[in-house]
């Protein structure tokens, strides 16, 4: 009897779960028909913050100009999150991302607005971040999929577990560009090493219990993560770093899994010669791994290292975008640390920096400042290259793997070691100095856009046609 009532509640289960996907595709299927101009193919892009100005910002503007040239015919849209609320006209967006990243929009690009941004806002789950963060881009997912369905649903951001619903519901294309794995198995060596880390509290840690059950947690996202990444039909990855994590945890058929590192605006950057200050630059998105205390406490290290001179010459420019309320009380923090540690005037913090002011910034500064442990890539390191700095990075993922070389910069864990490294760089004789930065500019050609624009066509070529 028992097994009676389990069949049939299981039968009962599947009718309704299949009876909801068939729901799903006729929502999604006669919205499409709707929104397809002439039968035009539509490209979705997914990415929710596209306004911000970091390196993932980049890849995904250099992707939309680099597929709208070669896939003439198809439809951009891009389904994303303002926090004005408000669209802007086609002259207004094709000015913004120009002004930003200096990158010409040909052609235009349908924006479709979500309004369900707090399903992926870390303050939206306090407990459980990780996995209720990711699954909270589902039915933002939804929201893009019934608003306007594209043929090609690409994933700019990470959000993997979005692919199992646009692929099976949304019957799309999946192309996953990923820039760091949600997690990896160094978070869970750091959970059961119980090593204190951004995402692993000094309580959790301090607890064998709480470490063994947060591992346990970990162990099981992992085993979803891997599910839902192998719903992609072309994978691009950034990093030799980020790709060895996919590879383990996704388990991704070869041929799909493609490199592709992302894209710096070199070019421009080349050009910007100008006489170098003694200053130190920072450019990263005020976020928390980005550990920009590290290089607060490690440039006050630095001063007391320093003859007067060169101590009263120095200074350090913080530059980062917000992306709300979050983002802006880091950076209220860290006004808070520099004046404790006595470094007003010394230490400076721009946020949202016009494009031509970071390039003026990047041109004067001596040394490029990255702190961020196991950073997927690095794009700012790039940058800080074909600008002229001498790099000083986390010995650890991407700077380590992919970008930083020995005759071309420093690596550095510690706050002493930083301080050690920006030192040995202000003291150099100016000929050794030159020659360093010269390596630099050479080693960043690696990374240009046009290298990026190629490496995304060959990728994509199976799947787009």
């Amino acid at each position: 009897m028992i097994m009676y009532i389990v069949s049939a509640v299981l039968i009962a289960f599947l009718a309704m779960m299949t009876a909801a996907v068939i729901k799903a595709r006729s929502i999604i299927d006669t919205k499409r028909a709707q929104v397809r101009r002439n039968g035009r193919r539509r490209l979705g892009f997914f990415h929710p913050y596209s306004t911000g100005g970091g390196g993932g910002e980049r890849v995904l503007w250099t992707m939309i100009a680099g597929l709208q040239q070669e896939y003439k015919e198809d439809t951009v849209v891009l389904y994303t999150h303002w926090v004005s609320g408000n669209t802007l006209t086609q002259t207004e967006l094709k000015g913004l991302v120009s002004k930003k990243f200096g990158i010409t929009l040909k052609r235009d690009v349908e924006i479709v607005l979500l309004k369900g941004i707090k399903w992926v806002e870390a303050s939206s789950w306090p407990r459980f971040t990780l996995i209720l963060q990711s699954l909270g881009a589902v039915p933002l997912a939804w929201e893009a999929l019934t608003s306007s369905p594209p043929d090609v649903f690409l994933d700019t951001m990470g959000y993997a577990f979005t692919y199992p619903l646009a692929r099976y519901i949304g019957r799309c294309s999946v192309i996953s560009y990923t820039h760091y794995p949600t997690v990896s198995t160094d978070m869970l060596e750091a959970v059961f090493s119980r090593r204190v880390a951004h995402n692993n509290s000094s309580a959790i840690a301090s607890s064998r219990l709480l470490s063994g059950l947060k591992g346990l947690y970990y162990k099981l996202f992992a085993s979803l993560y891997g599910f839902v990444g192998r719903c992609s039909h072309c994978t691009m990855v950034n990093s030799s770093w980020t790709g060895g994590h996919i590879e383990r945890i996704w388990s991704p058929v070869p041929s799909t899994l493609h490199k592709v590192y992302p894209p710096c605006d070199c070019t421009q950057l080349w050009s910007n010669q100008v006489p170098k200050e003694l200053r130190v630059i920072s450019v990263a998105q005020f976020r928390p791994e980005k550990n920009h205390t590290l290089q607060v406490e490690a440039f006050a290290m630095l001063l007391k290292r320093l003859p007067k001179d060169l101590k009263e010459a120095v200074r350090l420019d913080l530059v980062g975008g917000v992306r709300g309320c979050e983002d802006e009380a880091r950076v209220e923090k860290l006004k808070i640390l520099i004046g404790e540690l006595g470094l007003e005037g010394a230490v400076n913090i721009h946020v949202d920096l016009p494009y031509g002011d970071l390039k003026a910034y990047l041109g004067r500064s001596m040394i490029g400042l990255h702190t961020m442990w196991n950073e997927h890539f690095g794009i700012g390191i790039v940058e800080y290259m074909a600008s002229g700095c001498i790099p000083l990075a986390h010995r650890s993922g991407g700077p380590l793997m992919d970008i930083v070389s020995p005759e071309a910069g420093f690596l550095a864990e510690t706050a002493e070691e930083y301080a050690a490294a920006m030192e040995k760089v202000l003291t150099m004789d100016e000929k050794d100095r030159k020659e360093m930065a010269e390596a630099s500019r050479e080693r960043s050609m690696r990374f240009t856009e046009e290298v990026f624009t190629e490496a995304v066509g060959k990728a994509v070529r199976p799947v787009l046609g």
